[in-house]
C-alpha cells in the first residue's frame, strides 16, 4: 500500500515538473534571447499555451476531460450554492483592487500580460486541480486537497530564480497553500475546474496590473487575502468535503 501511495505521489510530481519545464522554457528564452517585457510575456504566454496542450493530451490519452473537471455540466445551482456563489473568491479579488490599476502600463503590456495570465491559468489549473488533484484523489479527498495544495506551492519557489525579493516569495508561497488548498475544496465540492480557471487567471491579472507601490503595503494585502481565504477553507471543509466525492 505504501509502495502505491509513493507511486501516486511520484506521478503527481512528475506531472508539476512537466509544467515547471515550460516555464523554465520561458525563462531560458528570455535570458538567452534578451527580451523586452512585452515579448517576454509572449514567449511565457506560448510556453503556457503548449504546457495546457500537453495536460489536455495526458487527460485524453487517460480518461474523459469531465473526469478532470473540465465541464462545466456538473456546476448546477445546488452545489455552486454550497460554495457559496464563489462570492468569497470576488471579496478576494476586490481587496487586491483597493490599490487601484497601474495607468502607467502601455496598452500592449496590458493586452500580452492579459493573454500569458490566460494560458498561464488554463495550464495550471488542468495541472494541479486536474490531473494531480484527481491522481492524489486515489489515496483519499482530504489527502488530495492537502498535498495538491503544497506541490502548487513549491512551485512558486521559482520566483526566487528571476529576482524576488525572498519575503515577498514567502509571502507568496503561504498565500498559494491557502489558494491551492481553497481550488482544490472548490473542485471537490462541484466537480469542475472551469470557474477555478476563470479566478485563477484574473486573480493573476489584477496582481499584475494593480499599483504595486511599497512591498509593505502588497504584503498586507496579501495578508487580508490569506485570511478571507483561510476563513473559506475552513468553512467548505466543514460544510462540503466531508459530504463529497470527486471520484465518478
Amino acid at each position: 500500500m505504501k509502495k502505491q501511495n509513493m507511486g501516486l505521489v511520484w506521478q503527481s510530481l512528475k506531472y508539476a515538473l512537466i509544467l515547471l519545464f515550460f516555464s523554465a522554457l520561458s525563462v531560458l528564452a528570455n535570458s538567452l534571447l534578451k527580451l523586452n517585457d512585452d515579448m517576454a510575456l509572449a514567449v511565457q504566454a506560448i510556453c503556457f499555451l503548449l504546457s495546457s496542450v500537453a495536460a489536455l493530451f495526458i487527460m485524453k490519452s487517460k480518461q474523459t476531460f469531465a473526469s478532470y473537471g473540465v465541464t462545466l455540466t456538473a456546476l448546477n445551482k445546488a452545489n455552486t450554492k454550497k460554495v457559496l456563489w464563489f462570492l468569497p473568491l470576488v471579496a478576494v479579488e476586490a481587496v487586491r483592487l483597493t490599490l487601484g490599476f497601474d495607468t502607467s502600463l502601455k496598452i500592449s503590456t496590458v493586452i500580452v500580460t492579459f493573454i500569458m495570465m490566460l494560458f498561464a491559468g488554463i495550464s495550471e489549473e488542468l495541472f494541479f486541480r486536474g490531473l494531480i488533484l484527481k491522481t492524489l484523489e486515489k489515496k483519499g479527498t482530504k489527502y488530495a486537497i492537502l498535498s495538491s495544495s503544497v506541490i502548487f506551492s513549491l512551485t512558486h519557489l521559482g520566483n526566487l530564480a528571476i529576482g524576488t525579493d525572498f519575503l515577498l516569495t514567502l509571502v507568496q508561497i503561504v498565500f498559494a497553500v491557502i489558494f491551492g488548498f481553497v481550488a482544490a475544496e472548490i473542485a471537490i465540492i462541484t466537480k469542475t475546474i472551469i470557474p477555478l480557471i476563470i479566478w485563477h487567471i484574473l486573480h493573476n491579472f489584477i496582481a499584475r496590473t494593480t499599483v504595486q507601490g511599497e512591498i509593505n503595503n502588497v504584503l498586507w494585502i496579501i495578508l487580508i487575502q490569506c485570511i478571507i481565504l483561510a476563513v473559506y477553507a475552513l468553512y467548505l471543509w466543514i460544510k462540503g468535503v466531508n459530504k463529497q466525492n470527486y471520484s465518478e
